[in-house]
C-alpha cells in the first residue's frame, strides 16, 4: 500500500509526458505541412502572375483599352496584396527568428534550444495562417476576375475573326 501512490504519480508523470510529447509532435507537424503548403501556394502563385503578364504583354494590341486596363488594375492589386503580404512576413519573420535566437542562445542544454526554435516556428505559423487567408481573400479573386476579362476579350476577338 506504501508503494502505490508514488507509483501511480510515476505512471500519471509518465502519461503526462508522452501527452505532451504527442502535442509537440503534432504541432511541429502541423507547422511543417503549413510551411509546405505555403510555398506550393507561393510558386503556383507566382507561375500564374507570371503566364498573365505574357499572355497580357502578347494580346495588349487585339483587346479594348478600357478592357485591358481594367483586367491590369485588377492584378495590379492582386499581385501588390500578395507583395505587401510576402515583404510584412520578410520583415516579421526575420525579426522573430533574431529574437528567438537570441533567446535560445541563453539556453545551455540544446534540447531546450530546439525547443526555442520549434515554438517560434509554431508561433509564426499561427500567426500568418490567419493573414494568409486574408490575402488570398484579396488576391485570387481579383486575379481571376483580370484573367476572366482577359480571357473574355480574347474569346470576344477570336469569335469575331471567326464569324
Amino acid at each position: 500500500m506504501t508503494f502505490e501512490s508514488p507509483l501511480k504519480e510515476l505512471v500519471e508523470d509518465a502519461v503526462q509526458r508522452q501527452a505532451n510529447d504527442i502535442e509537440d509532435a503534432n504541432a511541429k507537424l502541423m507547422a511543417s505541412i503549413y510551411t509546405n503548403a505555403l510555398n506550393y501556394t507561393n510558386i503556383i502563385i507566382l507561375g500564374a502572375y507570371a503566364a498573365y503578364f505574357t499572355v497580357w504583354s502578347n494580346v495588349s494590341d487585339m483587346i479594348s483599352t478600357r478592357w485591358l486596363l481594367l483586367s491590369c488594375l485588377l492584378m495590379i492589386v492582386s499581385v501588390t496584396g500578395f507583395v505587401l503580404f510576402e515583404v510584412y512576413k520578410m520583415i516579421y519573420t526575420s525579426r522573430l527568428i533574431m529574437k528567438r535566437l537570441a533567446a535560445a542562445s541563453s539556453e545551455t542544454d540544446p534540447r531546450m534550444k530546439l525547443a526555442a526554435v520549434e515554438q517560434a516556428n509554431i508561433e509564426h505559423v499561427k500567426i500568418f495562417g490567419k493573414i494568409w487567408y486574408f490575402v488570398l481573400i484579396v488576391t485570387i479573386p481579383t486575379g481571376l476576375i483580370s484573367a476572366g476579362i482577359l480571357l473574355a476579350a480574347i474569346s470576344k476577338k477570336l469569335l469575331q475573326e471567326i464569324l
